[in-house]
């Protein structure tokens, strides 16, 4: 199959990049991309994007995951995580009932600052390039959900921990800003990445068609419809605002946006 969205299930020690390599050579597929990194310490599911599936890399990052993380309090690394160098220390290890009592402070839409060692860019630089020679720099605070956090397993001073949050959401900021909460330290000392999406270890090395994936919002075209919009024609359609997935005679044929009651096509398929 040359479009469609491979589920990948990466391994500790890895990049996502280093996935999108070997899936590149293995399917002999120029046109192969990632929907959504994983830190080279974590693991779990990595939906890989094929050929023209590329066009919908957008929709898929504003999809849900859910993860499970375990950590260490009582230690901080400069990268949040075990791959760092321990820069702070503390005596203060919560209890299980003060971890239990501080959860509800993080539900639901929270700010939070990602780590140094990350990908997001600082005047087009990433920031973990600036942080391995020691630049000083800041990064500001974005606003993620998250939809639910459950604390699994306590033994002091680990802790493990499972959460499903919207994109953008960096689980080591999550550790931190939790152990600092309670007045300690941590970082994380494993990761997992158990869904994404409806995607699980069930889907892992499948490749599913375009026309199989659990869109959310979605349209069936008439074939005027469908001709005007192949051709980069708009067309009157009364709905709500927003992008949405065009299919025709079953087939998905791009990317649609609607505007106050007009459909444009915004990312349509070669092969539409």
């Amino acid at each position: 199959m040359d479009n469609g969205v491979l589920i990948l299930n990466k391994p500790r020690g890895c990049t996502s990049m280093d996935l999108i390599r070997k899936s590149k050579r293995e399917l002999n597929i120029k046109k192969v991309g990632h929907a959504g990194t994983l830190d080279p310490m974590a693991d779990g599911i990595l939906p890989i994007l094929i050929g023209e599936a590329t066009k919908f890399t957008t929709l898929f990052h504003d999809q849900t995951k859910k993860y499970t993380f375990s950590v260490e309090f009582g230690k901080h690394t400069d990268s949040y995580d075990e791959e760092g160098s321990v820069i702070d220390e503390t005596d203060v290890i919560p209890s299980k009932s003060m971890i239990l009592e501080m959860i509800p402070n993080f539900l639901g839409k929270i700010m939070q600052v990602p780590p140094k060692f990350s990908a997001c860019k600082v005047d087009g630089r990433r920031a973990y390039d600036l942080a391995r020679k020691n630049v000083d720099f800041e990064l500001n605070a974005k606003q993620v959900e998250i939809k639910s956090l459950v604390l699994d397993e306590f033994n002091a001073p680990f802790a493990t921990f499972s959460t499903e949050c919207t994109s953008g959401t960096y689980i080591r900021s999550l550790a931190v800003d939790i152990a600092k909460n309670l007045n300690s330290l941590c970082y994380v000392k494993s990761l997992t990445r158990t869904h994404y999406w409806y995607f699980s270890e069930d889907s892992e090395g499948k490749i599913i068609d375009l026309k199989d994936v659990q869109w959310e919002s979605k349209i069936d075209l008439s074939s005027e419809q469908y001709d005007n919009l192949k051709h980069g024609r708009t067309v009157n359609y009364t709905h709500y605002d927003g992008e949405v997935v065009g299919l025709y005679q079953g087939d998905v044929i791009g990317i649609l946006e609607m505007r106050e009651g007009i459909l444009y096509p915004k990312r349509m398929l070669k092969y539409a």
